[in-house]
């Protein structure tokens, strides 16, 4: 709160035209950009606060860091116990960084009592967790070490209810020292991959492209294939169950890599892109083989096998490799030598999920 050193007689010298006004959201910035909502109580000597001070949207954008009546917001008191809030959203959120995290600018005319709030943070506005208690004024605030990013900060009035002028803290503004970068989730999946036979078939989605509702079936390989499978399937969800992030999946049956004498009745695999509960990406992948059968191996895969091929190849098995940000989840991969500047891969039952930047709320 902005101590008044002046007689209440003149209390409307502060509603002239032309007094300064608060700034507008910073859209991509780091200051808050939307009020969630807001409580707010009365001075302590139980009159109303001021309407110069009862505009939330003044808690907005950068803060002005004066002392001019409109630039502010003024929480006021509920009760001799407890005091106004407003709750902000942020467009880019707010993310966990070496040292503090937020900073809240107050205003008050110095010397003055202390003007004190708790701090909570919240990913979906309907479950705060209180991360400060009784801040003074202006100060800076750390995220505990197990959240990533949030999206929303709640500020709840603790101000000593001593004077009669006081109408508790007055928010200026409050900045995300570190946001989160613009990110996305991309998601792809493909069911028979062949490069030098040029099979290619039952694809969902394009690699890198955002994740999106799509799929492919395709009946059957070609009969005259040396690679022969049925039924093989591939698709991609866009928020799956209406959670942040993205599905893959690829499947194919009946499958026989004339080559290297494979065979399996079902094979598939599945890769997901989502958020944590501490607002971080996180990749997740696992295939399936049922009915496999190649010389010199048990009948049941149960989890990843590499077997080297004289004179083919390396057979991957269960395959899974994660790189920047990026899973690839493949239930059969043969790795062929490179022919002519043309990879020999063959590839069954492929999905990928991936993302860039930090696209979690």
């Amino acid at each position: 709160m902005r101590r008044i050193a002046l007689a209440v007689g003149i209390f409307g010298a502060l509603f002239i035209p032309g007094a300064a006004q608060a700034a507008a959201p910073d859209g991509p910035g780091p200051w808050a950009d939307r009020v969630v909502d807001t409580i707010q109580g009365v001075r302590a000597d139980g009159t109303p606060v001021l309407p110069a001070r009862s505009n939330p949207t003044a808690a907005l954008g950068v803060a002005e860091r004066t002392d001019a009546e409109g630039t502010f917001y003024s929480l006021g008191f509920i009760t001799p116990q407890a005091g106004g809030r407003i709750s902000l959203g942020y467009d880019n959120g707010v993310c966990n960084g070496p040292g503090a995290d937020i900073e809240l600018v107050e205003s008050t005319i110095e010397p003055f009592q202390p003007e004190l709030v708790d701090v909570f943070v919240s990913r979906d506005a309907v479950t705060y967790r209180k991360i400060a208690d009784d801040v003074n004024k202006d100060a800076m605030v750390s995220l505990p070490a197990d959240v990533g990013c949030v999206q929303f900060v709640r500020l709840v009035d603790q101000t000593p209810r001593l004077k009669n002028l006081n109408d508790g803290y007055d928010v200026d503004g409050v900045r995300a020292i570190f946001t989160q970068p613009q990110g996305r989730f991309s998601c792809s999946a493909n069911a028979l991959r062949a490069d030098t036979l040029a099979i290619d078939l039952a694809n969902a989605n394009e690699e890198s492209v955002p994740c999106a509702d799509d799929s492919e079936t395709v009946a059957s390989t070609p009969p005259d294939s040396p690679v022969q499978a049925t039924a093989l399937n591939a698709s991609t969800d866009a928020s799956p169950g209406g959670e942040q992030g993205g599905t893959s999946r690829s499947s194919a049956a009946d499958v026989f890599l004339e080559e290297i004498g494979l065979r399996a009745t079902l094979v598939e695999s599945t890769a997901t892109v989502s958020c944590d509960a501490q607002g971080n990406p996180r990749l997740n992948g696992s295939s399936r083989l049922v009915g496999l059968s190649f010389p010199g191996q048990p009948s049941l895969v149960t989890g990843p096998v590499t077997i080297p091929i004289p004179e083919v190849g390396t057979l991957y098995l269960n395959y899974q490799t994660v790189q920047d940000g990026r899973l690839i989840q493949r239930a059969i991969f043969l790795d062929g030598p490179t022919l002519l500047g043309r990879s020999s891969d063959i590839v069954v039952a492929e999905s990928e999920a991936d993302f860039s930047g930090n696209p979690c709320p």
